[in-house]
């Protein structure tokens, strides 16, 4: 019984935020027909509201596979793609893989905490919040160029860096 009481508890908080929200978006909406329109924040709110939606009708998944194995803690993930990082001094180029069952953003996350946890000192992150949201958001805002991948299986990540001007 505990899971199921659990979900009943979860789906409860998810309708007390849903009126609450509804709420706090019908008195924005009527002071922005007062003082005039606010288009950035109907745009956010339309975004986070769909994403919502989505997620809730099980839609908001970035990858179509049912093989796919549970999400690792951040900090394992982290070090697992940190300990594949490979530099060929040749080439200049470098290589990591994103393990199988990790989307790019869940990657990007779990190295950003790494990064801002245990090799900045706790004092800033690598990439900002909201820029991680905006890309965990680019498969929805942009569907003929942010084509969703297939996390199924590990991907080779490969970087070359390239300076204007040179070969």
């Amino acid at each position: 019984m505990g899971m199921l009481h659990g979900v009943v508890n979860k789906v409860a908080e998810v309708a007390t935020l849903a009126e609450s929200i509804g709420s706090q978006a019908a008195a924005h909406v009527v002071a922005c027909a007062v003082k005039g329109s606010d288009e950035r924040w109907e745009t956010e709110m339309d975004r986070r509201l769909e994403g919502a939606l989505r997620a809730l009708r099980g839609e908001n998944l970035l990858f179509q596979s049912a093989a796919v194995p549970a999400m690792k803690p951040a900090l394992e993930l982290a070090r697992e793609i940190a300990d594949s990082y490979a530099f060929n001094a040749t080439t200049g180029v470098s290589t990591f893989t994103v393990p199988a069952g990790v989307g790019d953003v869940d990657a990007m996350t779990a190295l950003n905490t790494y990064y801002g946890d245990y090799l900045n000192g706790a004092r800033r992150r690598a990439i900002e919040v909201a820029h991680l949201d905006w890309f965990r958001n680019l498969p929805e805002a942009f569907p003929e160029h942010c084509q969703p991948r297939d996390c199924s299986r590990a991907r080779e990540v490969i970087l070359e860096g390239v300076v204007v001007r040179t070969r």
